[in-house]
């Protein structure tokens, strides 16, 4: 009978997923500023690559953590995510979390105020990725102030870069 429990706690043990805390993963940022994009260009071609999965768009940064107040501007970082006593290439859900100035952002058409956005985020461990960030695409987005990009694994912040939008 206790070699059979043995058996099942043994089995129990491998079977089981890893469950990682928040003190097990961590952020750097590895660059901040502002993000540029252009289409890739193919190798002897004359116009812009439109093939998927072939790096449709090249970045450059600018690094900077002032950001001019103007339709079109984006900012954001690259981080670097590790799990220490882990390989890397492992891959992590993290949250990213935009905070905007106070009163917040108020979309015109739906009325709605948020003064947060948060979506997950997977990236692989050892590696430096991104950009992740925010683009001021509408005329409603431009609020100046301090501008927050965190990062969180679980209930947990586990990185974070200000920005302060000013007008130009």
């Amino acid at each position: 009978m206790a070699r059979c429990l043995w058996l099942i706690a043994l089995c129990a043990v491998t079977v089981s997923p890893v469950l990682a805390t928040a003190g097990d993963v961590t952020v750097q940022i590895v660059n901040y500023g502002m993000v540029q994009t252009k289409p890739l260009m193919l190798q002897g071609s004359a116009a812009p690559s439109s093939q998927p999965g072939q790096g449709e768009e090249e970045v450059t940064f600018q690094r900077t953590d002032q950001v001019p107040l103007r339709p079109g501007a984006r900012f954001g970082v690259f981080i670097l995510a590790s799990m220490p006593n882990s390989p890397p290439g492992r891959m992590v859900t993290l949250r990213k979390v935009t905070r905007f100035p106070a009163p917040g952002l108020t979309n015109p058409e739906t009325r709605k105020t948020i003064l947060s956005e948060a979506v997950p985020i997977t990236v692989r461990t050892g590696e430096p990725q991104g950009p992740f960030g925010y683009g001021l695409d509408h005329d409603w987005e431009l609020r100046p102030g301090t501008w927050r990009i965190e990062f969180w694994y679980g209930d947990e912040k586990v990185a974070e870069q200000v920005f302060l939008l000013t007008t130009p």
